[in-house]
């Protein structure tokens, strides 16, 4: 038998964009290395209000209107922060923050934006998260409250 050591530990290995709540859209490594993305491309965003869609289109070809993609080095993600666009489509981030797996790749002509039919877009569709209306615990039985004692002599170990 032949064994390898596992080093790969702590990488992603999906690839989803990510909303965050500090108005900022992730890459994890995964999502960079299968897309070719580096720290060269700039972010152009597009954004369709009608049904709430954003799309990334990312170009090494520095763009007029392009956002810096952050990418500190080569095991981490990267970051693209777009508080601007956030704040001047008065979305709160924190309303639609997480992560996005269903992305749809889509090429640039299919949406209108480059007729010529270069370069694609992924797109996400901002989905609000889901608030419990509950606290946690109310009707759980299997759900100790931190400030509850627990009696260790009744645990069978």
């Amino acid at each position: 038998m032949t064994f390898e050591v596992f080093k790969a530990i702590g990488t992603r290995s999906r690839a989803f964009i990510s909303v965050t709540e500090n108005k900022s859209f992730g890459l994890p490594r995964a999502f960079i290395d299968k897309y070719g993305i580096t720290k060269d491309h700039k972010a152009v965003i597009l954004y369709d209000k009608g049904v709430n869609k954003v799309g990334l289109h990312f170009s090494a070809n520095a763009p007029k209107f392009g956002l810096a993609v952050r990418i500190p080095n080569e095991k981490h993600g990267g970051l693209i922060v777009a508080r601007s666009f956030f704040d001047v489509n008065s979305l709160d981030a924190a309303k639609y923050a997480g992560r996005y797996a269903d992305f749809e790749v889509v090429k640039l002509s299919e949406i209108g934006i480059n007729k010529e039919g270069d370069g694609d877009a992924f797109v996400i569709t901002l989905k609000e998260k889901v608030v419990p209306t509950e606290e946690p615990g109310d009707n759980d039985p299997d759900t100790v409250d931190a400030d509850d004692f627990i009696d260790l002599s009744k645990i069978p170990f």
